[in-house]
């Protein structure tokens, strides 16, 4: 598989408008999902597989009149030529470059080309299956650990035997059987697709925004599967070489053998002195002779060296890689008013974005290091890529950018109106001799050219910037700087007469120069504040009266050779403040809390103020504290807080509050004391912790399982067990707890605690009852079912909670069973051949079905009349059970009639009118189905022992 990749990907034919992104925008998505961890899954890969094969047969069955083509390019051209608004040439120049590349197709499309591209459609279905396999065999895995699934993806074919033994042994390593055969298949699927891009001039696109980034990140540079390919395509071709000049081997298999056979020759050689085994001898011969510039072996290695260096520099293709999904660039002429009484913004020509950049991918990836270098460029502004008279449409304007396997072309639009443009691209004529002959062009992209009009040019403050700031008055030499804080942006019309116009960024207009606008910033209240550059400053500091003093901040922007209002525009203001000496006074973990039904107040003793005046950054005294505005910091919803006390004897206490029924946790307080210049923060840390409530345990013999995921069974209380008539199902669910009683008496004395045995949603299960913490079940009534016909679940949940939380303190939990009720089954007779047509056959004979002592209840077809082992005589009804029925089924169980036999709730078989009248030609099987359930759950033995076959014989009288 790796060869066919390599062997289709070397053989591709060198051709124009080659396409290998077609939208960039999709690519980065694309990019940003397929890395390191989170790599792309056989799963993927076989939907682009599959996209990629559905699109490819369309292509190829799509059809097009090409005058009728020729003549919609060139009205396109014509209605570009008369020019419109924005939108309108964008959708033009649009659909001029899909027209035009479609065109290309269509002069490309040949029987041979054809012939190609379908077989490159085959290819991508063994692709698909190959894909399809792997799914199917990780997914096996992942469900069961086997491996025998991997045997379908055929990656026998891509490792040798020893490696395939180890897999099948060792399930440890399956992921690297995944990771083999997926890049072995996108090696293929990446050399369909080289293979496709040309046959088809680069009309074809759409799997290789998903594919070519696949292979980028899959494939390290260096290390990954790309660069093994271009070793083995090196090896191959060395080895191709060599049996071309020798004529004793015609293949590689015979290289090897008459290797193996030298190999064999050479072991009963004495080897060369000084060597310790044949292969140091050879590499010491090699080395040797390597060292010998004019050794035969030197200049061999040289010729095949400089050979590989020309092939990586040898351009195959170049696509454009577009910056929006539209494929548009737009090259836009900016104008403006040279000034204020011009009639129009069109006198003076600016810049503007006339001037674009391009990007290319150019493949190989190793040949753009020295594209620039190697090879002439143009643009062509014409689908006939030879016309010279285009060329200087768009013309490149400074130094190509070269990073990766991309190049970046600044271009510049002399052009009046917009055009389908590509690149063309033709190797310097003193790299011929070395590279060869190359003329080939990129695929088309839209160039949009246009007119704007600048109106106006002001400054705009960034988002979430703070432009209304504070300046304190006791700060020598104190500023406040709006540098960096905002940006000049532009009012740009569609209209020479300036209406309407929307507001841009200097980014969009590249050409623009920015050093044609300057900004000046002024004040409005110029006796208290200056402006020093683009920071506001006071007149005069350390003078109190400039306190609380206001002013809006302005900025202006002049244009250099052209008009603009250049009126002030306001971006913020300034207010003179005193500096504020703020301190930090934390109290720390305070002793826990229990949780409580009712609020609690921690007392002021865990708070003394002297702690906050006496600190060394605040230093007040107890009447100077006293004098500050205390405030709490506090969420709506907190549930522990500060409280500041406003009495006089006590001002500015502090107390802490516990909401009643505040939930067990950490809770952070805060609160303020503030004055004019000081602030104070003082914090502290509330601990509640629940109540000490001893664990309800339960009794190990009764409940099975976790405690949060229990098991238990109720087994029913006959009235009496020597002869039965009723049972009690009624059960006491505090018994499963073994200190049930200590538990009810520790949450007694919690107020607000509670301890509650429930079953959920008892009252939507048919025939059960709940009273806490009684649970019954009525033998009568009980289907198993919820009310609304669904499978029933019983279950047990024991809490222990607290008002007010919602998680509780305890939960254990417990589904229930009933066990023993449904008894057990006894088989008769399974198989019944019947030899007369008058005979009535007993097929219950031998069949009973006992209850949970061993007693029968219903035997050889009917209820058991027992007063001995019962003391009723219908037994079934003690377990509210029903009498078993019979029914005909076929061979897997299904309901079916029989029109030859018949047969009643007793068992009893006989012939019908029909059965009896014909004679049966060869033998007949009938089944019949002895039909017993149970709303307990399940009858020991039951199952495949309820089915009894009976065979009417051919001939039978």
């Amino acid at each position: 598989m790796f060869f066919g990749a390599l062997a289709l990907a070397v053989s591709t034919a060198v051709t124009s408008c080659k396409d290998y992104d077609d939208d960039v925008k999709n690519l980065q998505e694309q990019i940003d999902k397929i890395t390191s961890t989170s790599p792309v899954s056989s799963e993927e890969l076989k939907a682009a597989v599959d996209k990629a094969k559905s699109e490819l047969t369309e292509l190829l069955n799509k059809k097009a009149d090409i005058t009728a083509l020729e003549k919609e390019i060139q009205d396109l051209k014509d209605a570009l030529a008369k020019g419109g608004d924005e939108a309108l040439l964008a959708d033009l120049a649009k659909q001029l470059a899909d027209k035009t590349n479609l065109l290309t197709w269509e002069n490309l499309k040949t029987d041979e080309t054809i012939a190609k591209l379908k077989t490159d459609i085959d290819a991508l279905n063994k692709v698909s299956s190959t894909l399809d396999a792997l799914v199917k065999a990780e997914q096996k895995y992942k469900e069961s650990g086997d491996l025998s699934g991997f045997d379908n993806t055929s990656f026998d074919a891509l490792i040798n035997n020893s490696i395939k033994e180890a897999i099948e042994k060792e399930g440890d390593i399956a992921a690297y059987v995944q990771g083999v055969v997926q890049k072995a298949t996108l090696a293929d699927f990446k050399a369909i697709n080289n293979e496709v891009s040309t046959l088809t001039g680069g009309v074809w696109k759409s799997m290789e925004a998903f594919i070519t980034d696949c292979y980028t990140l899959l494939y390290d540079k260096e290390d990954g599967i790309l660069a093994r390919l271009t070793e083995l395509e090196k090896l191959q071709e060395a080895v191709d070489a060599f049996i071309k000049e020798n004529d004793n081997y015609e293949k590689y298999a015979d290289i090897l053998n008459q290797i193996e056979a030298s190999r064999q020759a050479l072991t009963a050689l004495s080897l060369p002195a000084g060597s310790k085994n044949l292969t140091e001898a050879i590499e010491a011969i090699i080395k040797a002779q390597l060292k010998e510039e004019d050794s035969s072996l030197a200049s061999l290695k040289k010729e095949l060296q400089d050979e590989i260096n020309a092939i990586k520099k040898m351009v195959q293709s170049v696509s454009f890689v577009p910056k929006t999904s539209d494929r548009i660039v737009n090259f836009t002429t900016l104008y403006a008013k040279s000034k204020a009484a011009d009639a129009n913004y069109g006198t003076i020509t600016l810049d503007g974005a006339s001037t674009q950049e391009v990007m290319f991918r150019i493949s190989p990836a190793d040949a753009a290091e020295s594209f620039v270098d190697n090879y002439d460029v143009t643009f062509s502004a014409d689908r006939e890529m030879t016309r010279a008279v285009q060329v200087d449409q768009f013309v490149v304007v400074d130094k190509p950018v070269v990073d990766g396997g991309l190049v970046t072309y600044t271009i510049k639009s002399n052009a009046t109106k917009s055009f389908a443009v590509c690149m063309h691209v033709v190797t310097k004529e003193d790299k011929v001799e070395t590279l060869g002959k190359t003329d080939i062009t990129s695929d088309y992209f839209a160039a949009i050219v246009g007119k704007k009009y600048l109106v106006d040019a002001y400054y705009k403050a960034n988002s979430g910037a703070d432009v209304d700031m504070e300046l304190p008055y006791d700060v020598k030499d104190g500023k406040a700087e709006y540098n960096g804080k905002g940006r000049v942006v532009l009012s740009v019309s569609n209209s020479a007469d300036g209406t309407t116009p929307s507001e841009v960024e200097l980014s969009e207009y590249p050409g623009f120069d920015p050093k044609s606008l300057t900004t000046t910033f002024s004040v409005v209240n110029d006796t208290y504040f200056k402006v020093s550059g683009t920071a506001v400053m006071l007149n005069a500091y350390e003078t109190p009266s400039y306190i609380g003093q206001v002013t809006d901040v302005n900025a202006k922007v002049t244009a250099a050779g052209f008009y603009t209002p250049a009126a002030d525009k306001k971006i913020g203001t300034v207010t003179v403040t005193k500096t504020t000496k703020k301190a930090t006074i934390d109290y720390g973990k305070i002793e826990p809390a229990t949780w409580s039904n009712d609020a609690q107040t921690v007392a002021a003793s865990k708070f003394p103020l002297n702690k906050i005046y006496d600190a060394e950054d605040v230093k007040l005294t107890l009447t100077e504290f006293q004098a500050l505005t205390g405030e709490v910091v506090k969420e709506a919803n907190d549930k522990v807080y500060f409280a500041i006390s406003t009495d006089p004897s006590s001002k500015n206490e502090l107390t802490a509050v516990i909401a009643a029924q505040t939930p067990a946790g950490v809770y952070p307080i805060k609160a303020k004391f503030t004055s004019d210049g000081r602030e104070i923060i003082v914090t502290a840390t509330i601990t509640v912790q629940n109540p000490e409530i001893a664990e309800l345990a339960v009794d190990k013999y009764l409940w099975g399982g976790t405690a949060t995921a229990g098991k238990v069974g109720f087994t029913p209380t006959l009235d009496q067990e020597e002869k039965p008539s009723s049972i009690t199902l009624s059960y006491d669910l505090s018994k499963l707890f073994t200190n049930y009683s200590a538990v009810q008496a520790a949450v007694t004395g919690v107020t607000g605690a509670t301890l509650k045995i429930d079953v959920p949603n008892w009252n939507k299960i048919k025939g059960i009852s709940y009273s806490e913490p009684t649970l019954t079940f009525k033998k009568d009534e009980y289907t198993g079912k919820t009310t609304d016909g669904k499978d029933a679940k019983v279950q047990i949940v024991a809490t222990v909670s607290l008002a007010g939380t919602t998680t509780p303190l305890q939960k254990l939990t417990a589904d229930v069973n009933i066990n023993d009720i449904s008894g057990s089954w006894v088989a008769g007779k399974k198989a019944v051949e019947l030899n007369s047509k008058a005979g009535v056959y007993p097929l219950a004979d031998g069949f009973s079905w006992n209850d949970m002592r061993g007693k029968a209840m219903w035997k050889d077809g009917s209820q058991v009349d027992d007063q001995v082992e019962f003391g009723t005589a219908t037994p079934l009804a003690i377990y509210g059970l029903t009498a078993p029925s019979f029914k005909f089924v076929d061979a897997k169980g299904k309901d079916t009639t029989c029109p030859y036999l018949t047969v009643g709730n007793d068992g009893k078989l006989s012939f019908t009118t029909t059965g009896k009248g014909y004679n049966f030609q060869t033998d007949y099987t009938a089944y019949v189905m002895i039909v017993a359930s149970s709303q307990w759950g399940t009858i020991t033995n039951y199952a495949n022992n309820n089915v009894i076959t009976v065979t009417i014989p051919a001939n039978v009288k």
